[in-house]
Protein backbone atom coordinates (compact mmCIF):
# COMPACT_ATOMS: atom_id res chain seq x y z
CA UNK A 1 0.00 0.00 0.00
CA UNK A 2 1.45 3.54 -0.75
CA UNK A 3 0.77 6.74 0.56
CA UNK A 4 1.37 10.18 -1.79
CA UNK A 5 1.59 13.29 0.01
CA UNK A 6 0.87 16.36 -2.09
CA UNK A 7 2.57 19.51 -0.49
CA UNK A 8 -0.61 22.15 0.32
CA UNK A 9 -0.25 25.78 -0.58
CA UNK A 10 0.80 25.92 2.77
CA UNK A 11 3.97 25.05 1.96
CA UNK A 12 3.99 26.41 -1.09
CA UNK A 13 5.06 23.64 -2.62
CA UNK A 14 3.53 22.25 -5.93
CA UNK A 15 4.86 19.57 -8.43
CA UNK A 16 7.16 21.91 -11.03
CA UNK A 17 8.11 19.75 -14.28
CA UNK A 18 10.37 21.26 -16.68
CA UNK A 19 10.13 21.07 -20.50
CA UNK A 20 13.44 21.31 -20.90
CA UNK A 21 15.89 18.46 -22.80
CA UNK A 22 18.39 17.82 -19.85
CA UNK A 23 17.61 16.88 -16.60
CA UNK A 24 13.97 17.08 -14.98
CA UNK A 25 14.20 15.87 -11.61
CA UNK A 26 16.71 14.33 -8.84
CA UNK A 27 15.51 12.43 -6.28
CA UNK A 28 16.72 12.13 -2.57
CA UNK A 29 15.65 9.18 -0.25
CA UNK A 30 15.83 10.65 3.37
CA UNK A 31 15.52 7.05 4.99
CA UNK A 32 12.58 5.16 6.80
CA UNK A 33 10.90 6.83 9.54
CA UNK A 34 10.62 4.53 12.56
CA UNK A 35 9.46 7.72 15.15
CA UNK A 36 6.39 5.56 16.88
CA UNK A 37 5.62 1.78 17.69
CA UNK A 38 2.39 1.67 14.77
CA UNK A 39 2.50 2.63 11.11
CA UNK A 40 -0.43 5.23 12.03
CA UNK A 41 1.77 6.95 14.34
CA UNK A 42 4.64 7.20 12.28
CA UNK A 43 2.48 8.27 8.86
CA UNK A 44 0.74 11.20 11.51
CA UNK A 45 4.05 12.10 12.01
CA UNK A 46 5.04 12.18 8.69
CA UNK A 47 1.85 14.02 7.65
CA UNK A 48 3.18 17.12 10.49
CA UNK A 49 6.30 17.24 8.68
CA UNK A 50 4.71 17.45 5.29
CA UNK A 51 2.29 20.36 6.48
CA UNK A 52 5.14 22.60 8.38
CA UNK A 53 6.26 25.79 6.70
CA UNK A 54 8.98 24.55 4.89
CA UNK A 55 8.62 27.66 2.58
CA UNK A 56 8.89 30.53 5.04
CA UNK A 57 12.08 28.75 6.92
CA UNK A 58 14.05 28.34 3.93
CA UNK A 59 13.24 31.74 2.65
CA UNK A 60 13.73 33.93 6.01
CA UNK A 61 15.64 31.84 8.35
CA UNK A 62 18.24 30.50 6.36
CA UNK A 63 17.90 33.36 3.51
CA UNK A 64 18.13 30.57 0.86
CA UNK A 65 16.09 31.16 -2.28
CA UNK A 66 14.33 34.46 -1.26
CA UNK A 67 14.44 36.42 -4.76
CA UNK A 68 13.78 32.57 -6.10
CA UNK A 69 10.60 31.01 -5.39
CA UNK A 70 10.74 28.27 -8.22
CA UNK A 71 13.11 26.57 -5.89
CA UNK A 72 10.28 26.02 -3.53
CA UNK A 73 8.03 25.33 -5.97
CA UNK A 74 10.14 22.55 -7.42
CA UNK A 75 9.64 20.45 -4.44
CA UNK A 76 7.31 17.28 -4.10
CA UNK A 77 7.37 14.61 -1.47
CA UNK A 78 6.30 11.12 -1.56
CA UNK A 79 5.73 8.85 1.57
CA UNK A 80 5.69 4.79 1.37
CA UNK A 81 4.80 2.54 4.01
CA UNK A 82 6.91 -0.19 4.32
CA UNK A 83 5.71 -2.23 7.26
CA UNK A 84 5.04 0.09 10.74
CA UNK A 85 8.11 2.69 9.03
CA UNK A 86 7.24 5.28 6.63
CA UNK A 87 9.89 5.48 3.65
CA UNK A 88 10.59 9.16 2.73
CA UNK A 89 11.54 10.42 -0.57
CA UNK A 90 12.36 13.98 -1.48
CA UNK A 91 11.96 15.20 -5.92
CA UNK A 92 13.88 17.78 -7.12
CA UNK A 93 12.41 19.46 -10.03
CA UNK A 94 12.57 22.43 -12.34
CA UNK A 95 15.15 25.49 -10.53
CA UNK A 96 14.86 23.36 -7.29
CA UNK A 97 17.71 20.61 -8.96
CA UNK A 98 20.33 22.97 -9.08
CA UNK A 99 20.16 23.34 -4.84
CA UNK A 100 19.53 19.82 -4.65
CA UNK A 101 22.32 19.85 -2.12
CA UNK A 102 21.42 22.47 0.33
CA UNK A 103 17.47 21.55 0.13
CA UNK A 104 19.08 17.44 1.01
CA UNK A 105 20.64 19.04 3.82
CA UNK A 106 18.10 21.26 4.88
CA UNK A 107 15.68 18.39 5.14
CA UNK A 108 17.98 16.00 6.56
CA UNK A 109 18.50 18.08 9.61
CA UNK A 110 15.23 18.93 10.34
CA UNK A 111 13.58 15.27 10.01
CA UNK A 112 16.39 14.45 12.57
CA UNK A 113 15.30 17.55 14.87
CA UNK A 114 12.10 16.53 15.04
CA UNK A 115 12.27 13.01 14.72
CA UNK A 116 14.10 13.86 18.42
CA UNK A 117 11.61 16.46 19.46
CA UNK A 118 8.89 14.25 19.04
CA UNK A 119 10.76 11.02 20.81
CA UNK A 120 11.50 13.20 24.17
CA UNK A 121 7.74 14.72 23.79
CA UNK A 122 5.96 11.66 23.58
CA UNK A 123 3.84 11.85 26.64
CA UNK A 124 3.12 15.66 26.31
CA UNK A 125 1.97 15.26 22.79
CA UNK A 126 -0.64 12.51 24.17
CA UNK A 127 -1.03 14.48 27.29
CA UNK A 128 -2.02 17.89 24.57
CA UNK A 129 -3.84 16.32 21.92
CA UNK A 130 -6.42 14.67 25.31
CA UNK A 131 -6.30 18.61 26.70
CA UNK A 132 -7.02 20.08 23.37
CA UNK A 133 -10.01 18.70 22.69
CA UNK A 134 -11.17 19.88 26.24
CA UNK A 135 -9.90 23.27 25.88
CA UNK A 136 -12.13 23.29 22.48
CA UNK A 137 -15.42 22.12 24.70
CA UNK A 138 -14.36 24.64 26.92
CA UNK A 139 -14.10 27.30 24.19
CA UNK A 140 -18.02 26.16 22.94
CA UNK A 141 -19.46 26.20 26.20
CA UNK A 142 -18.08 29.15 27.13
CA UNK A 143 -16.31 28.27 30.37
CA UNK A 144 -14.08 31.44 30.57
CA UNK A 145 -13.10 31.07 34.17
CA UNK A 146 -11.38 27.48 33.71
CA UNK A 147 -9.69 28.33 30.37
CA UNK A 148 -8.13 31.21 32.17
CA UNK A 149 -7.10 29.19 35.16
CA UNK A 150 -5.47 27.18 32.04
CA UNK A 151 -3.78 29.64 30.60
CA UNK A 152 -0.26 30.13 29.92
CA UNK A 153 1.66 32.40 31.46
CA UNK A 154 3.30 33.95 28.46
CA UNK A 155 -0.53 34.83 27.70
CA UNK A 156 -1.61 36.39 30.23
CA UNK A 157 1.35 38.71 29.76
CA UNK A 158 0.17 39.62 26.28
CA UNK A 159 -3.59 39.97 27.10
CA UNK A 160 -6.27 40.62 30.44
CA UNK A 161 -9.29 37.74 31.17
CA UNK A 162 -11.26 40.47 29.38
CA UNK A 163 -9.13 40.63 25.84
CA UNK A 164 -9.05 36.79 25.83
CA UNK A 165 -12.52 36.32 26.40
CA UNK A 166 -13.77 38.74 23.65
CA UNK A 167 -11.19 37.05 21.63
CA UNK A 168 -13.17 33.95 22.02
CA UNK A 169 -16.42 34.99 21.79
CA UNK A 170 -16.14 36.54 18.74
CA UNK A 171 -14.79 32.77 17.47
CA UNK A 172 -17.91 31.23 18.88
CA UNK A 173 -20.04 33.77 17.30
CA UNK A 174 -18.52 33.99 13.82
CA UNK A 175 -18.10 29.96 13.31
CA UNK A 176 -20.04 27.11 13.75
CA UNK A 177 -17.01 25.26 16.09
CA UNK A 178 -19.95 22.85 17.32
CA UNK A 179 -19.93 20.38 13.80
CA UNK A 180 -17.84 17.29 13.02
CA UNK A 181 -14.24 18.29 13.30
CA UNK A 182 -10.65 16.46 11.75
CA UNK A 183 -7.42 17.12 13.10
CA UNK A 184 -5.43 17.66 10.05
CA UNK A 185 -1.67 18.34 11.59
CA UNK A 186 -0.18 18.78 14.43
CA UNK A 187 2.98 21.68 14.86
CA UNK A 188 5.62 20.56 17.66
CA UNK A 189 8.28 23.72 18.47
CA UNK A 190 10.64 24.50 21.43
CA UNK A 191 9.80 27.67 23.28
CA UNK A 192 11.45 30.84 22.18
CA UNK A 193 11.12 32.40 25.44
CA UNK A 194 11.50 29.54 28.17
CA UNK A 195 14.35 27.13 27.70
CA UNK A 196 13.27 23.25 28.04
CA UNK A 197 9.64 24.27 27.53
CA UNK A 198 8.27 23.21 24.47
CA UNK A 199 4.46 23.74 22.18
CA UNK A 200 2.15 21.95 19.66
CA UNK A 201 -0.47 23.26 17.72
CA UNK A 202 -3.26 21.28 16.74
CA UNK A 203 -4.83 22.27 13.57
CA UNK A 204 -8.70 21.16 12.92
CA UNK A 205 -10.92 21.29 9.51
CA UNK A 206 -14.40 21.85 9.57
CA UNK A 207 -16.70 20.67 6.37
CA UNK A 208 -17.85 24.14 6.11
CA UNK A 209 -14.09 25.21 5.79
CA UNK A 210 -13.59 26.43 9.03
CA UNK A 211 -10.28 25.80 10.55
CA UNK A 212 -9.25 26.13 14.28
CA UNK A 213 -5.36 25.96 15.52
CA UNK A 214 -5.25 26.00 18.90
CA UNK A 215 -1.33 25.42 20.69
CA UNK A 216 -0.76 23.97 24.59
CA UNK A 217 2.57 24.64 26.53
CA UNK A 218 4.29 21.91 28.52
CA UNK A 219 3.13 21.89 32.00
CA UNK A 220 3.50 19.67 34.56
CA UNK A 221 1.81 16.73 34.34
CA UNK A 222 -0.57 19.28 32.15
CA UNK A 223 -0.48 21.83 29.75
CA UNK A 224 -1.90 25.28 29.57
CA UNK A 225 -3.32 27.46 26.74
CA UNK A 226 -1.06 29.19 24.26
CA UNK A 227 -3.09 30.42 21.49
CA UNK A 228 -6.44 30.34 19.59
CA UNK A 229 -7.39 31.08 16.18
CA UNK A 230 -10.67 30.22 14.15
CA UNK A 231 -10.87 31.29 10.11
CA UNK A 232 -12.36 30.21 7.11
CA UNK A 233 -10.72 30.15 3.83
CA UNK A 234 -14.19 29.63 1.89
CA UNK A 235 -15.28 32.93 2.81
Amino acid sequence: MKFIYKLSFLLFFIISLSSCNFQTESRFILGEVDVFPTLEENQEFVRDMLYFPHGEVLREKLKLFAADSMVIKGINFNAEARGQKVKVEFIFSGAAISHSKELTDYFTVFFKEQEELYKSNAYFLEIAERDAETFIKWIINSDYDAIWERASPSLKVLATKEQLIEMLEGSTQAYDLTQNRVLSKRMMQKSLIEQGKVSVGFYYDYEDGTQIDITLEDAIDSTNLLGFRARNFKR
